[in-house]
């Protein structure tokens, strides 16, 4: 249930007619930083509407308007661009459904693995009435099914470039959204994919309720059938060479495989022979190649995610020499403590200092902020009492200013790291741990691919 303050404030918001009278209305503490690092105060409240755009077997999914409550105590409708959903589940009924499986943990999962994927803005679960509520960013686009039915009855709706733009789009969304998460999603279907086609194209993978840990293992046969890789059906230990298939059965549809290959028989024999059976398009058949490689029966002789990317571009490279593929960022940078990840490559070494320089121009950007930041200590009427946490603070943003000035772009990150591991464990005040939250974010935030790229 909503506390007894939240209530309060919705009644007392809904009498001021700022939030509506009458529709669903959950809310809760913001319990979010900003990008400048501070801790967001007030309330956010989510108004749903009555309509259901989507429903499955777990949740119906609703548009919400959300407002905003700050420090002050006003409230006023969110407007800026981004627009969001609530997936409602209705918890008496599930637990009927499905006696044997704990429903709460399956959602506070889902929340885990959502927010740990990190593209989905998702807000935490509040429980109403019997229903939880999960609240997140709508992806821009459609979903990847109803772009396949229109496939379907009209093969020419998407043009070879386009299918070669999403194809790599998708590619990259599981690579960043799932597999360098340490995700295994299990659910990678059409239904589960947004994609903006109009460039540039952008694909974001949702659905994150059947997903598990890399090194976990649990009982539930994970996802749809019809995409299911062959490990899946004999319950044999899984990992992200399960979501590669998917993915690739997914791909091969997009690309003009014969939809009897999926509805069509015994879903298992689909599944283990779909590289066998992939028959495209005279005028796709040079994707075979690529998607055999994802199909694989064995796991062990399926390719990596990777492999997979780098292999398409070799192909698009040669069959679309014209086309020039998006460049993507990789979200979560696991070789961020390897120092030879920051080394200089022979080849290539005009574009690679143009990608350092940006290091340093970001990092300066950055150092000219912070220090605006907490300005305000100097005139603060209880600065006397704050003059320590201030030395601190200045003697960190004198640390900054020295790598700054003596490192070379390349060795910033690395310096960065040393920087974060000298200080983190000592006891921070809020101000001073918020400067290590913003340089982790801007570590996170710098751009590696080409330099991985050229290693």
């Amino acid at each position: 249930m909503l506390d007894s303050n939240i209530n309060e404030i919705i009644n007392e918001l809904q009498g001021q007619d700022v939030l509506p009278q009458t529709g669903t209305i959950i809310g809760g503490p913001r319990n979010q930083f900003d990008k400048k690092g501070q801790k967001k105060q007030g309330h956010l409240f989510s108004v749903i509407d009555e309509k259901p755009i989507g429903k499955g077997g777990f949740a119906s999914v609703y548009p919400v308007t959300l407002y905003r409550q700050d420090e002050t105590g006003i409230a006023k409708k969110s407007i800026n661009n981004k627009s969001f959903v609530t997936k409602e589940f209705n918890l008496n009924k599930l637990k009927k459904k499905y006696s044997d499986i704990n429903v709460e943990n399956l959602i506070e999962k889902e929340f885990d693995f959502c927010r740990t994927a990190g593209h989905l803005s998702i807000k935490p679960p509040v429980y109403d009435n019997n229903k939880c509520y999960l609240t997140m960013k709508r992806m821009p686009g459609r979903s990847l099914g109803d772009i396949f039915i229109e496939l379907m009855g009209d093969p020419n709706s998407l043009t070879n470039n386009q299918r070669i733009k999403i194809t790599y789009a998708l590619l990259w969304a599981l690579k960043n959204q799932v597999i360098d998460r340490g995700i295994i999603h299990r659910d990678i279907k059409p239904e589960n994919i947004h994609v903006k086609i109009a460039d540039p194209v952008e694909v974001n993978i949702f659905d994150y309720g059947l997903a598990k840990k890399a090194d976990e293992e649990d009982e539930l046969f994970p996802g749809s059938e019809f995409w299911a890789a062959p490990e899946v059906f004999v319950r044999l230990r899984h990992d992200n060479k399960a979501d590669i298939f998917s993915m690739g059965r997914v791909i091969a549809f997009l690309w003009g495989e014969n939809n009897n290959n999926y509805l069509d028989g015994d879903p298992f024999l689909n599944s283990r022979y779909a590289a066998k059976k992939l028959n495209l398009p005279e005028n796709a058949k040079w994707v075979e190649p690529f998607l055999k490689q994802m199909l694989a029966e064995m796991q062990e002789d399926r390719t990596d995610i990777d492999s997979a990317i780098k292999q398409f571009k070799q192909l698009v490279s040669i069959n679309a020499p014209m086309l020039k593929l998006p460049r993507y960022s990789i979200a979560n940078h696991s070789n961020v403590n390897n120092p030879r990840f920051f080394q200089n490559p022979i080849k290539k070494a005009n574009k690679q200092l143009d990608i350092q320089q940006d290091i340093k121009r970001e990092f300066q950007d950055l150092l000219e902020y912070l220090p605006s930041q907490y300005s305000h200590y100097r005139d603060n009427k209880i600065f006397k009492k704050t003059i320590g946490r201030f030395t601190t603070i200045q003697k960190m943003m004198n640390e900054l200013e020295q790598i700054m000035n003596e490192k070379e772009s390349r060795d910033i990150p690395q310096a960065l790291n040393n920087f974060i591991s000298h200080h983190q464990n000592k006891p921070l005040h809020a101000s001073e741990a918020n400067i290590i939250r913003k340089i982790k974010d801007f570590l996170e935030d710098v751009e590696y691919q080409n330099l991985t790229l050229r290693l």
